[in-house]
């Protein structure tokens, strides 16, 4: 009897806990990424950026799941496994998304090259949403789309 008793109490913890985990929002796991991330863990805090876009209820939710995401393995040094979160976020069309999202351009051009997320970039950014330090790598696909297009004198500013 006391050990039912004691298999009892275990599967109820357990069950509390399964529970507790179960009603944190996009939000609460957002922040917990958030966290880990300040500690520069950023393989945990992908883990909660993706719990987060699981819970996402909302396109605004899911595309700031992804852009955290993103930068978070890209942190990691995997870039291959943030090439995919990248290039939902910058296709989702929030502002704010592509913005954060577009901190990883640099790193993911450099390690996977440009012919992948030119397309993206064309299609779905704006120059103005580029951080300072990577705006080159617009104006480089731009370029590149211009003289492909048998435009040369659009490649000059």
């Amino acid at each position: 009897m006391k050990k039912f008793i004691k298999i009892a109490a275990i599967a109820g913890v357990l069950l509390g806990r399964v529970g507790f985990a179960a009603e944190y929002t996009p939000e609460s796991y957002m922040n917990e990424g958030m966290k880990f991330e300040k500690r520069a863990q950023y393989y945990q805090a992908a883990r909660y950026y993706f719990q987060a876009l699981q819970r996402a209820s909302n396109g605004t939710q899911r595309g700031n799941a992804y852009a955290h995401l993103s930068n978070a393995l890209i942190a990691q040094g995997l870039p291959q496994a943030a090439s995919y979160f990248f290039l939902k976020a910058v296709a989702s069309g929030d502002d704010r998304t592509i913005r954060l999202a577009l901190n990883g351009t640099q790193n993911l051009v450099d390690n996977l090259g440009g012919t992948l997320f030119k397309k993206y970039a064309l299609k779905y950014t704006k120059e103005d949403q580029y951080p300072q330090d990577q705006r080159d790598y617009y104006l480089y696909f731009l370029a590149q789309d211009h003289l492909q297009s048998q435009r040369p004198n659009d490649v000059i500013r």
